[in-house]
């Protein structure tokens, strides 16, 4: 798959050190309202995917993850990615900023207090609005990969520019589906849950990142994430790894699949020494997976950072 050659940064990509052993932020729960996106426009075409039918094979199959790469025809309309979500949007802020908040993580433990004090330096204060909490994910304890939880208000300040974007209109698409799919187990496995919730958040992995720890998202009650990739240099950024089982369902369209993977975190490790289904890695690829697929991010060895958003479904008793 041919990697897009990104401009580089003009801001300085050294991380220093972070602790990463407080407690992961709470996710905001928020009932989103998407509406369909525009049909794609120029020499994408149009997208013939059927995302429902996608997510009927995902859940609740077990461990099965989703994969839609970019198609070659998509490279200029993908790029408008990294440029509409690179600088802020009014008041909302982009990946730069967001970078600039990563780069700050120190060494320090990620108290309330500490946070307030990198998003204080980092962003302007109406900015601040929007991210509600951050963590640091590295295993090693630096804080070169750093998760945010974002306001609603965020996508919507972003979404405008993005509607006929191919890779967009695909995560948009899948999240439509997810939600619905999510409602539709609630009340076939009689769960009572009071309503679908989701949380949109954006991951930034920063150059010498190290690889994660192998890990499950959810191993009893039904999660799933959609995952759209923003900013990727090339192949040594990194990517979302699945360790292959070599099982793969029934193709959802001629470019999207859906694969089974190892979903037992026993022995995690040693299944990242076999094949793997690697996902995630150019920007705009889109990609879903059910919370008991068997996953992890690899390392960033490349100069520049690695973004994606992502937007998790579960009930509204989950995570709290």
């Amino acid at each position: 798959m041919p990697q897009q050659q990104l401009p580089q940064l003009s801001l300085p990509l050294s991380a220093i050190g972070a602790d990463a052993s407080g407690p992961p932020p709470k996710k905001e729960k928020r009932r989103i309202q998407l509406q369909p996106a525009a049909p794609a426009a120029g020499p994408a075409g149009e997208d013939n995917t059927d995302y429902a039918g996608a997510m009927l094979r995902l859940m609740p199959e077990p461990h099965a993850i989703w994969a839609r790469p970019p198609r070659p025809e998509e490279h200029l309309a993908n790029a408008q990615l990294q440029t509409a979500f690179g600088h802020r949007r009014g008041d909302a802020p982009g990946v730069d900023d967001l970078i600039r908040v990563a780069q700050g993580v120190g060494t320090m433990v990620l108290s309330d207090e500490a946070k307030g004090a990198i998003l204080e330096a980092a962003l302007p204060s109406a900015t601040r609005e929007y991210v509600r909490d951050f963590s640091a994910r590295s295993p090693d304890g630096r804080g070169t990969r750093v998760d945010f939880a974002l306001a609603p208000k965020w996508m919507d300040a972003f979404r405008p520019l993005l509607q006929r974007v191919p890779s967009f209109q695909a995560y948009t698409k899948m999240n439509m589906a997810a939600r619905a799919r999510m409602g539709q187990i609630n009340r076939q496995q009689g769960l009572n849950a009071a309503e679908v919730t989701s949380v949109e958040r954006v991951m930034v992995v920063l150059p010498g990142a190290i690889a994660q720890q192998p890990h499950v998202d959810s191993s009893d009650l039904p999660l799933c994430t959609v995952a759209l990739n923003v900013r990727q240099a090339g192949s040594d950024a990194g990517c979302t790894e699945f360790p292959n089982t070599g099982g793969e369902a029934q193709a959802a369209s001629p470019s999207s699949r859906v694969f089974l993977t190892a979903g037992n975190e026993a022995n995690a490790d040693a299944r990242f020494l076999g094949a793997v289904h690697r996902v995630n890695d150019a920007t705009g690829y889109v990609s879903a997976w059910d919370g008991t697929a068997l996953h992890r991010g690899t390392g960033n060895r490349a100069q520049e950072p690695r973004v994606f958003l992502y937007t998790e479904w579960s009930f509204d008793d989950q995570h709290n």
